[in-house]
């Protein structure tokens, strides 16, 4: 049996050029890290969502509590962004 051609084996549908030699499309991998992105952008807009429900129900709360929810809700929207400037980061390096 053959090995299985790779699918942009007759030319890249974005550039249009042959990249027989390559293990993948370079494209492809840009897309994947614009997808990337956008999964991590959809989790920070739901966190701070998810910090402004809170915000209102954590009232009843005592300040220690309120101040653990708040650090962990900033935590994780730093982790986004951080994740989002590297991925911004890999994505211009690789054009």
């Amino acid at each position: 049996m053959s090995q299985p051609q790779h699918p942009y084996r007759h030319g890249c549908p974005i550039c249009h050029i042959t990249k027989t030699r390559l293990p993948f499309c370079i494209h492809r991998k840009h897309q994947r890290i614009i997808a990337m992105m956008a999964l991590f952008r959809y989790e920070r807009d739901l966190i701070e969502h998810l910090a402004g429900e809170l915000g209102d129900l954590t009232q009843d709360f005592a300040e220690p509590q309120r101040h653990g929810i708040a650090a962990i809700l900033a935590h994780h929207l730093a982790e986004a962004d951080h994740y989002l400037g590297k991925l911004g980061r890999l994505l211009n390096k690789a054009t």
